[in-house]
């Protein structure tokens, strides 16, 4: 059993080494990155030419959406995914008292201890209505 055991381990150590071997090395020289042309956009996925307002979306765009949806960004949550936000700190006279400083929390999901993006917020003091503000994050 323990002869098995050690075999076992050597294997395990061989195949993890092969693995980290095939790693590719950092390119630091942009003389070597090779040309790359991005397809055109208004050619779908089958060849045809998108000629039209209406094949644009209602057959190329949802297309490049499920590109990005899956090769880079991830899918887009539903319109009606539970949100919230709340103040969790407010501080008048910061910067001098030209502005107001607000710290606030932003709820992802119905769980309470859920996924949050917490935000530092300087707002200006003077004017009314929309003023303009610098996010921390």
């Amino acid at each position: 059993m323990c002869r098995l055991a050690k075999i076992a381990a050597l294997m395990w150590l061989g195949v993890a080494g092969g693995l980290a071997a095939q790693r590719p090395a950092p390119n630091y020289d942009e003389a070597r990155v090779p040309t790359f042309v991005l397809p055109d956009a208004l050619v779908r996925a089958d060849g045809t030419h998108v000629t039209t307002r209406e094949a644009w979306r209602s057959s190329r765009r949802p297309e490049l959406l499920r590109l990005f949806a899956t090769e880079m960004f991830g899918r887009t949550p539903a319109n009606d995914a539970p949100m919230g936000a709340s103040t969790t700190e407010a501080a008048g006279a910061a910067l001098g008292g030209h502005a107001t400083r607000k710290q606030v929390t932003l709820g992802f999901g119905s769980r309470p201890n859920g996924p949050a993006m917490h935000l530092l917020l300087y707002l200006a003091e003077r004017g009314e209505g929309a003023r303009p503000g610098v996010p921390q994050p």
